[in-house]
């Protein structure tokens, strides 16, 4: 039963840069008086969202900073800061993790903890709260200065180490004492009213000490200390003074209660400001990439705050460029906007649980510099009313899920249920759900509710059970012979355009010609006769088609006499350009009335590899099984590769497996279509291709600083088809019956190489790379494979010379081979 139920108030839909994002809501939580709980998801980014709103017009609200350990230097998590300052009628509701830090955990720009200044800023945004609740953003400049009578001196710093004439004020936030030298005076304060910045604050001088330094600090008593003319200041202070001490922000409002650091600004007046924020404050430098973010911001009339937290570096979500964050926040209505610090330290926590899936791994919360909070003063109440989550779940089939179901008094303050006392009920057909709320969904796609009852506190969840939506075959078009087997690649998604793997076994497949075409229950198809046919996947009532021509050649096909420069480009790297010229000449030559004459010249540097490349596009009709050009060398060992591209534009490398070495002659570089490797990092090959490039590796005896010179000569490139039905590429019926991983080539190598191993039946295949001493290096592949012959290239140029060894892992089968990468 398909059941139609309206969406539009948990999808939110959102427009970023040009393009339509659906955003999912899948938690809903009013977690206190004001303060919502939101995570959203994008599927096809992914991203996975964890939003904080805080109604700051309700009078229970109020935002805090803690500082880690309550001490300037330290580390600490920030569920840790949370639960720390967390009691009755002083209850932490959530927090976020705070500002970029340094060596020993200290923030790299200002904070004001309860009115009291930690450090001094830097020219990065600061957020701010004054003592009414309202949030401040800019970046601002510090100025302190204690007066005594008619009498002041400026404070230099607070919280560091006391340099020559300077006045320094101390807090607990050092530590317990100044550890200051004896060159000095050090007078102790008490405040008379409460410590805040950007207003006065009267103290009253309680200890006074000349020539011993490293006066104790207290949470009553703060210190000031002076050398030079700032000691001769402080030496006319007499036990029992009152003392003025005023230290301000600015721009700022009166009163600042709490701030912390941050930076850059990212959303200013509603719009986007992260190329000004990084152009203004220099950084940080992963701005423009992808990676977990922290940010907050507040609406324009400053009575709503967002914390905010975006996952990343992780399968289900992707992480955020600054740019995206800020589009993101501006469509929530903050106005103005900063960035936290972000990554392994991104970390969001509601009532005393990490909401967000930090990126350091399960449950490896990092421990930080600071955070901020939100802090709520509402009593503690009765049991009010119950909420299951998530709320709205979208679910593939067979797959499950773990509901949850909370408590909250009239306040929205968690209160503790009985877990036996929870009863489920599922609409007919969704699924299954156990005693402890894991649902299971079903194997049809459904539409339906969850409905929890708690001694007759009620809630339910709406349950969307995906399917498979769409199927797509690829290639979409393929040239093939009458000698090889075919394989088809199918990809399935469900509504929300997320691959959902499929066994091609899963499918129907059929030919719109048997007699062109014969495919089998896997996918793979093999030419009969030439001409033109439809092979078709089904799977319920979804479809794809690719359409096959069957071409059947013979013999050898000339792509080029190479007697005439039109339609060829000559480049080259690391090469002398003046010297390094193409023509064309009479003699030597095997074919035509003339070939192409190269001659090159170079400086060896050992970083540095030569390149020439005979450049042209020439479509080569049907399915040949090897490509020739013949070559004159002059005896150094010089290294041939063929590039092509396939039917859709994915170029592949085919490597000669010899040197084009034999002076004073001609020699023919036949090179078999077989050795294809993709370019990138992964690719299917398929026919119709083109020929792209000669690509000549210069050889040389490797002497640096030696120039080398000389002249190679072309002609005649070609093809060969195959001259009877015979296999290019692997058969099912050739294919090995055991898993084989071969020497990669070549080897040593510099600074790409071809890996080829064998699948012979369906496998996730897993392939690393490790140094000499076993340490992990990088994951080189992972994916699940057909039965089949592979090959890929690696490109080991962001690594060290050395030995490594690769090792293919396969189910119960692991293989290790050793490579030599020399730069």
């Amino acid at each position: 039963m398909k059941r139609k139920i309206k969406l539009f108030i948990l999808t939110l839909l959102i427009s970023v840069s040009g393009f339509a994002q659906s955003y999912d809501t899948v938690a809903n939580l009013q977690m206190g008086m004001g303060i919502f709980y939101t995570k959203v998801v994008e599927y096809t980014r992914p991203w996975s969202i964890d939003i904080l709103e805080i109604d700051l017009t309700v009078p229970y609200n109020k935002l805090e900073t803690a500082k880690a350990n309550n001490r300037l230097k330290g580390y600490e998590r920030t569920s840790s800061m949370a639960a720390r300052n967390s009691r009755p009628g002083h209850v932490v509701v959530g927090a976020i993790n705070g500002d970029f830090y340094g060596g020993a955990g200290e923030p790299i720009s200002m904070q004001i903890l309860n009115g009291e200044a930690l450090k001094l800023p830097i020219d990065k945004s600061l957020f701010a709260v004054t003592e009414s609740g309202k949030p401040v953003l800019a970046r601002m400049n510090y100025t302190g200065r204690v007066w005594r009578g008619n009498q002041s001196y400026s404070i230099n710093n607070v919280n560091q180490t006391r340099g020559t004439d300077q006045l320094i004020l101390y807090n607990t936030f050092m530590g317990t004492a100044t550890a200051t030298n004896i060159y000095g005076t050090e007078v102790g304060v008490k405040a008379l009213n409460t410590w805040i910045v950007n207003d006065t604050v009267y103290c009253i001088v309680v200890s006074k000490t000349a020539g011993t330094g490293n006066m104790a600090i207290n949470d009553s008593v703060k210190v000031l200390s002076g050398n030079g003319a700032a000691a001769t200041f402080l030496n006319s202070f007499n036990v029992g003074d009152t003392i003025k001490i005023a230290q301000f922000v600015s721009p700022a409002p009166r009163r600042i209660k709490e701030l912390i650091g941050g930076f850059p600004r990212i959303v200013m007046n509603g719009a986007n400001y992260v190329v000004q924020g990084y152009n203004e404050e220099g950084g940080p430098s992963h701005t423009f990439e992808r990676h977990p973010r922290t940010a907050v911001g507040f609406s324009q009339d400053s009575t709503k705050v967002w914390f905010i937290t975006v996952d990343g570096r992780q399968p289900h979500s992707a992480g955020m460029t600054l740019n995206e964050l800020a589009d993101f926040m501006i469509r929530l209505g903050i106005y103005h906007g900063v960035n936290f610090d972000g990554g392994g330290s991104t970390t969001m926590v509601v009532r005393d649980s990490v909401v967000n899936k930090v990126s350091d791994g399960p449950g490896v919360e990092r421990t930080v510099s600071n955070a901020l909070m939100v802090v709520s003063s509402a009593p503690q109440g009765a049991l009010n009313r119950v909420k299951v989550q998530p709320g709205f779940n979208k679910i593939f089939r067979g797959e499950s899920v773990q509901f949850r179901v909370y408590g909250f008094d009239e306040y929205f303050n968690p209160v503790q249920l009985v877990p036996a006392q929870i009863q489920y009920t599922l609409d007919p057909g969704l699924g299954s759900i156990t005693s402890a709320g894991v649902f299971t969904a079903g194997q049809a796609p459904d539409t339906g509710y969850l409905r929890i009852n708690y001694n007759g506190l009620r809630d339910s969840a709406l349950i969307i059970v995906k399917g498979i939506d769409r199927i797509a075959i690829y290639p979409r078009s393929v040239v093939t012979d009458t000698s090889r087997i075919v394989n088809f690649t199918m990809s399935s998604f469900d509504m929300d355009s997320v691959p959902r793997p499929m066994l091609l076994t899963e499918y129907n497949w059929s030919v719109s010609n048997p007699s062109v075409l014969t495919v089998t229950a896997a996918g793979k198809i093999k030419g009969l006769a030439p001409g033109v046919s439809y092979v078709k996947a089904a799977y319920e009532n979804l479809a794809d088609s690719a359409l096959v021509e069957v071409k059947v050649e013979s013999g050898s096909a000339v792509l080029s006499i190479m007697d005439e420069l039109q339609g060829w480009t000559l480049v080259s790297e690391n090469v002398d350009t003046a010297v390094t010229k193409m023509t064309l000449t009479e003699s030597p030559r095997t074919m035509g009335a003339k070939a192409f004459k190269v001659n090159y010249k170079f400086t060896y540097n050992s970083t540095q590899v030569n390149w020439i490349y005979l450049r042209n596009n020439i479509p080569v009709q049907g399915v040949p099984d090897s490509i020739k050009v013949d070559v004159y060398s002059d005896g150094r060992q010089h290294h041939i590769t063929y590039l092509v591209s396939d039917d859709d534009n994915e170029t592949f490398r085919i490597p000669a497996s010899r040197y084009a070495d034999k002076a004073d002659q001609y020699d023919t570089m036949a090179i078999a279509v077989s050795r294809a490797v993709p370019t990138g990092t992964s690719g299917t090959f398929n026919f119709p291709v083109s020929f792209r490039e000669i690509q000549v590796r210069l050889g040389s005896t490797r002497v640096n600083g030696q120039v080398y010179e000389g002249t190679l000569y072309f002609d005649n490139l070609r093809v060969r088809y195959p001259l009877q039905p015979t296999d290019i590429f692997a058969d099912e019926n050739t294919l090995s019956k055991e898993y084989y991983l071969m020497q990669n080539y070549p080897n040593p190598f510099n600074p790409s190489t071809t890996i080829s191993y064998t699948v012979p039946s369906y496998s996730r295949v897993g392939i690393k790379l490790y140094d000499v001493t076993g340490k992990e290096i990088m994951n080189l592949l992972d994916e699940e494979k057909a039965p089949g012959n592979y090959s890929f290239n690696f490109d080991a140029s962001g690594l060290a010379s050395g030995i490594y060894f690769y090792k293919l892992q396969a189910g119960d089968f692991t293989s290790v081979k050793k490579m030599t990468f020399m730069k």
